[in-house]
């Protein structure tokens, strides 16, 4: 099966050491083929060394790119953290089911590790299937009725059918959430409320949940791994330690973990 990640020019450094992880991880742990698609006029280091690996790099944007620029758009987003650049990042998963061969395909947030392969838990979607998005409570992280986007697997057809409703929808909002300061993650779900199927939270396994040896796909949603070390250090300004420290804090034992195995794939990436 083929496997898709987006990124865009703006953030191929600090994305880059993630995206390599990324890769070696799927080689190593998976028969996923990746296609990488790339937002942007240059080709950054990151674009030369996927392409050095064998990754297939296509050059992609959304077709309502010049929206997303718009004075319109801007303006109606004035005070949060909207940029079109992200934006156009972040809705570019939208594109993935236009560059497969297959029936199905997996998508994936470029903060991810993979540590085993995802396909015997993979379901045939009737449309979408994603792990639940975890929200905190008195016993721990539970799971909602929305879904978290950084996994998505699509089913290339009917979501191919679905597309343009979606994008309607996330253009009536100035493809912004400002309720939740999301770019896709709440519209989709607004879109979709109905319509999405649960994926097995081992391919969605985030760190705050704990250690979890039959995890397939590890999402470093939330403080990434170049952060983290930092963040515990009293490091980063206050607004980033008050967000992540309750996440990190009583997983740190976790998060160690992972991150020693994230280290060990970037050393490999040189």
């Amino acid at each position: 099966m083929e496997w898709v990640f987006c990124f865009d020019e703006k953030s191929s450094s600090w994305f880059a050491d993630m995206i390599k992880v990324a890769v070696l991880s799927a080689e190593t742990h998976t028969r996923l083929r990746p296609v990488c698609l790339y937002d942007g006029q240059q080709e950054t280091a990151v674009v030369a060394w996927l392409r050095a690996r064998g990754v297939r790099v296509i050059s992609a944007t959304v077709p309502f790119r010049a929206e997303l620029e718009s004075a319109e758009t801007i303006r109606a987003n004035e005070g949060t953290p909207f940029t079109p650049e992200h934006a156009a990042g972040a809705y570019l998963r939208l594109c993935a089911v236009d560059h497969v061969e297959g029936a199905r395909c997996l998508y994936t947030d470029c903060d991810v590790m993979f540590l085993g392969d995802p396909l015997d838990l993979l379901p045939e979607p009737g449309l979408l299937a994603a792990a639940p998005e975890l929200v905190a409570g008195p016993e721990g992280y539970r799971p909602v009725s929305a879904f978290n986007s950084g996994v998505l697997l699509f089913d290339c057809a009917a979501f191919r059918a679905r597309r343009d409703s979606v994008v309607a929808h996330a253009r009536a909002q100035h493809f912004y959430s400002r309720r939740t300061h999301s770019f896709d993650q709440t519209l989709l779900n607004e879109a979709l409320r109905d319509d999405w199927e649960p994926l097995d939270p081992r391919l969605n396994w985030r760190p705050f949940q704990g250690m979890n040896p039959d995890a397939r796909i590890l999402h470093f949603h939330g403080p990434k791994p170049h952060r983290v070390a930092q963040i515990l250090g009293g490091e980063g300004d206050a607004a980033e330690r008050e967000a992540f420290l309750p996440l990190i804090g009583p997983q740190r034992e976790a998060y160690q973990h992972y991150i020693a195995l994230h280290e060990a794939f970037l050393a490999r990436a040189e």
